[in-house]
């Protein structure tokens, strides 16, 4: 039996309107799992940063700890000190 004309339009259009609600569903269920993986790459790069924060306050911290005791003329020897630092290599963050 032959299709006509317009039954093979209509099923074909059927066909074709099926394929792209499809093929959108399966595209916003990527984007969405796209978005969940760059927000989980977000967070733990938040989480990092957080972390080294803490770690540069701890440094400053025990750096203060140990500058503290320190009687002024030693404080002032340490000071220079630091201050006379070079540079060894370029720390890019």
């Amino acid at each position: 039996m032959m299709m006509t004309e317009t039954t093979q339009g209509i099923l074909l259009t059927y066909l074709f309107d099926n394929f792209e609600v499809g093929n959108r569903k399966e595209n916003n269920q990527l984007k969405n799992a796209s978005r969940k993986k760059m927000m989980a790459v977000i967070n733990r790069d938040m989480v990092d940063i957080e972390e080294l924060k803490l770690d540069i306050f701890a440094d400053y911290q025990r750096a203060y700890d140990e500058l503290s005791h320190l009687t002024d003329e030693a404080y002032e020897q340490e000071r220079e000190e630091i201050l006379g630092w070079e540079p060894t290599e370029e720390i890019i963050f």
